[in-house]
């Protein structure tokens, strides 16, 4: 996990007893900076390059920034998450789904998906759809339910670009 809402570098994670590593373990995924203390924690990049991680979510404002820096890093591309393109950016919908929000349940369902795509077949889409439906009573039309779903603006731009 890469935290991405302030553009901190690829080492700036979250550590164990976080929220974050809650969310990740009950998507079946397995939170390999658990033994650090859950303090904002800020690992070297080569540090989290010798955790060599499957697959990598990032959130915030800043993720398709730092996935650019991950897929063009010739220290990351060994890395089987970026070799494999296994980067996933956590949707952003009226906030960010990692950031504390109502939009957990989404987040769950969201990594579970990510981390097993051949196992966990759910439309997104949809299930987005009826949630901001049912908790925002707010109807969104499928180009922005796309935005969320990709980390970008309600006009489909980046939050962030540097």
């Amino acid at each position: 996990y890469i935290y991405g809402q302030s553009n901190k570098g690829l080492g700036r994670t979250d550590g164990g007893g976080s929220i974050t590593q809650f969310w990740v373990e009950g998507a079946g995924g397995k939170f390999i900076t658990k033994d650090l203390p859950n303090d904002g924690p800020k690992i070297t990049e080569e540090e989290a390059i010798k955790r060599s991680p499957d697959v990598i979510l990032i959130g915030g404002i800043y993720s398709n920034t730092l996935e650019k820096e991950l897929l063009e890093s010739p220290e990351w591309s060994a890395v089987p998450a970026v070799s494999e393109k296994r980067i996933y950016n956590i949707p952003i919908g009226f906030i960010a789904w990692d950031f504390y929000g109502v939009e957990y349940p989404l987040l769950k369902l969201w990594a579970a998906q990510q981390l097993y795509p051949n196992l966990i077949n759910v439309d997104m889409h949809s299930a987005t759809k009826e949630f901001y439906k049912e908790f925002y009573n707010t109807e969104l039309t499928d180009e922005q339910i796309d935005y969320i779903l990709k980390g970008l603006t309600p006009d489909g731009t980046e939050f962030a670009s540097h």
